[in-house]
């Protein structure tokens, strides 16, 4: 059973350490906006997780992304690495 529900618009920063990933979530802010006059995101969180179900994880979005885009629901891998580029320009590893 799902005790908590969490909606993220997106990541931030992305580190490894110590054997563990920490995943920054964000939200949007609408009142604080980029040059191109999209909403900016802000730090909500942290999910922390072992690398091995990072890599669970990661496979899992594959997944998802496949069928969406065989579904027409979205674009292919370059468009969706350019939209994600877009979305989280602060995503780093390190």
């Amino acid at each position: 059973m799902v005790e908590q529900e969490i909606f993220i618009d997106g990541f931030g920063t992305i580190r490894l350490a110590g054997g563990v990933v920490r995943i920054e979530l964000a939200r949007a802010v609408f009142d604080d906006v980029d040059v191109d006059g999209r909403p900016k995101l802000a730090p909500k969180g942290m999910l922390i997780m072992p690398v091995e179900a990072f890599l669970r994880a990661e496979r899992q979005f594959a997944g998802v992304a496949q069928r969406l885009v065989q579904a027409g629901i979205a674009a292919g891998d370059r468009k969706l690495a350019e939209t994600a580029a877009a979305v989280a320009p602060g995503t780093a590893q390190g």
